[in-house]
């Protein structure tokens, strides 16, 4: 082979070799930057999802005390209207989208001492305990119903680990039946 040959044979290899090597060397800097922007898009992505589920668990917390602060009023006033807390819960349900539903369970004639009369009356059960249950239906409405199995304490740690604990609480989320349908709460 000729030395021009060579030469260029040489030449054109060396050529091929830092070619190679620096196209190695981009594709594994853009691979690094693509992976450090997908962590920092993650990173983003998780902190305004954890943004939104504060602000829903804040919204959700506020709502619940509120509307204990003024059941707590209505008991102290001797202002205790069972229609009226109904109408509460109804509004609140309502008015916020994001709610499920809103309940009140109290004590045997805790709420206004009035028990025997409400036996079996609407929303109420055998016992006559205030126990209302609003909900959003499938269709999107408001519906009134009573509470249910909520004298079981494995069926309801919303009514029994605060009650026990004698303060609010966050619970694991549980299975609850509404309007025949099991749901997540």
């Amino acid at each position: 082979m000729k030395l021009r040959t060579r030469m260029l044979v040489l030449l054109i290899g060396a050529v091929f070799v830092i070619f190679g090597s620096v196209s190695a060397y981009n594709i594994y800097n853009t691979s690094q930057m693509n992976r450090d922007n997908a962590k920092e898009m993650l990173k983003s992505d998780a902190e305004n999802i954890s943004k939104d589920l504060q602000l829903s668990v804040e919204t959700a917390l506020t709502s619940a005390r509120s509307m204990a602060h003024a059941l707590q009023g209505m008991k102290e006033i001797q202002a205790t209207d069972r229609e009226t807390v109904n109408a509460m819960l109804y509004s609140l349900v309502k008015d916020n989208q994001a709610f499920e539903g809103a309940w009140t369970i109290w004590e045997p004639n805790a709420f206004d001492g009035k028990d025997k009369e409400y036996v079996n009356t609407e929303l109420h059960d055998e016992t006559g305990r205030f126990i209302p249950y609003f909900y959003r239906s499938a269709d999107n409405q408001i519906v009134g119903d009573l509470s249910v199995n909520y004298d079981n304490p494995e069926d309801a740690p919303y009514y029994f680990e605060p009650m026990e604990k004698g303060h609010e609480v966050i619970i694991e989320p549980y299975l609850y039946e509404v309007n025949g349908e099991e749901k997540m709460f």
